[in-house]
């Protein structure tokens, strides 16, 4: 499964089973809250009980995929700076978005 928050990268969805494309701005504006609740619902769905590889792409993978990775994370249990500091265990130097950190450390 994809989940591509880009706008304009060219996947070939074909790829894969499920392609969800939810363009998404890395700015100062989180993205709908409902949405990325529902984006992360349905992603940890398909991971944990599908048991299927999930991709969550944006350009750079330093802060929209980070935030649905976080979001996806706060719904196995993980809360507020540890989702952040969890994924930047994994992904040095993501997470640099005030406002995406702002929103999963209060998950």
């Amino acid at each position: 499964a994809c989940f591509d928050l880009t706008d304009g990268i060219d996947i070939d969805a074909a790829d894969f089973k499920v392609y969800v494309n939810y363009p998404t701005s890395d700015g100062p504006v989180l993205p709908d809250k409902d949405t990325l609740k529902s984006l992360a619902a349905l992603a940890h769905f398909l991971a944990y009980k599908k048991k299927m590889k999930v991709l969550v792409h944006c350009n750079e993978g330093i802060n929209r995929a980070s935030l649905l990775t976080g979001s996806i994370l706060h719904l196995r249990g993980m809360k507020g700076l540890k989702i952040v500091d969890y994924i930047r265990k994994k992904r040095p130097k993501a997470l640099n978005n005030p406002h995406f950190i702002k929103y999963l450390t209060n998950l």
